[in-house]
């Protein structure tokens, strides 16, 4: 399974309800599809000429109509997590929310977990990680550069670029705030990619194998923005995710020439 392919199925599967748990996603969505459930995927591709759609109340309505259990059942095994075990795994933010959730079923999964975050929590200790690697700020070009020379255990095989950040305030015309606007897109475009550009250039994702993965989200589409957004608004934080998955797509053409997925 590609990276991009992964990576948009987990951000799919961030944004599609209901979602029971984090151990659903990576377990059963993201891992290791059987060859039954790729076929079913792929047939499902061929059948309409779009995978989804934007109106997530009646996308879940049309999956209950159709008793698509794959789409209802999410709690279902589909995948194997077992090739987790024992790869390095890199989250930031690792700490608290999303992180911590991916590095607690990272860690369930047997993998050794390097936590990237701004300062550990109880619950991050708890869970032992082969290394936790604090003071990272993804706004801040110096600490990103210098990330390289902290990370002691050798080359990732998995970054998950998961740091982000939600402006909630309501933005539109009379209430813009520009400054959290820029922040937004500091931290959700620009940091992946400053986290990525300097373990890429310390050669510490591993080649051949190795895999980034952006979490992003449907917000980031610009097809969608007039079914979820018809008046507008939320301008930093859509701004930020499209930015985002422009990123990942320029990336990952540039990585895949040492085999980086």
């Amino acid at each position: 399974m590609s990276s991009s392919v992964t990576a948009f199925v987990l951000s799919v599967f961030l944004v599609v309800g209901p979602i029971n748990s984090f151990r659903t996603i990576i377990r059963n969505r993201v891992l290791r599809p059987s060859s039954s459930s790729c076929s079913s995927f792929s047939s499902s591709l061929k059948a309409s000429p779009e995978f989804s759609i934007p109106d997530q109340p009646q996308r879940f309505a049309n999956a209950k109509a159709a008793s698509n259990e794959r789409f209802l059942d999410i709690e279902k095994s589909l995948y194997d997590p077992s090739p987790l075990s024992n790869l390095r795994v890199a989250i930031t933010g690792a700490n608290r929310g999303i992180g911590l959730a991916l590095a607690t079923e990272a860690t369930s999964f047997g993998a050794k977990v390097v936590a990237l975050c701004r300062s550990s929590s109880p619950e991050l200790d708890a869970l032992n990680p082969a290394e936790t690697i604090t003071g990272v700020d993804v706004t801040d070009d110096e600490i990103c550069s210098s990330l390289g020379d902290k990370v002691k255990g050798g080359p990732i095989d998995v970054l998950i670029n998961n740091a982000g950040y939600f402006y909630e305030p309501e933005e539109k015309i009379g209430s813009m705030n520009f400054a959290e606007q820029m922040k937004m897109i500091d931290i959700c475009a620009l940091g992946p990619l400053r986290v990525t550009n300097c373990l890429a250039m310390k050669n510490l994702i591993r080649e051949k194998t190795g895999k980034v993965i952006m979490i992003t989200s449907q917000g980031g589409s610009v097809a969608w923005r007039t079914t979820q957004n018809p008046t507008g608004g939320d301008y930093g934080h859509h701004m930020s995710k499209s930015a985002a998955n422009m990123m990942a797509v320029l990336l990952s053409q540039e990585l895949k020439a040492k085999g980086i997925r």
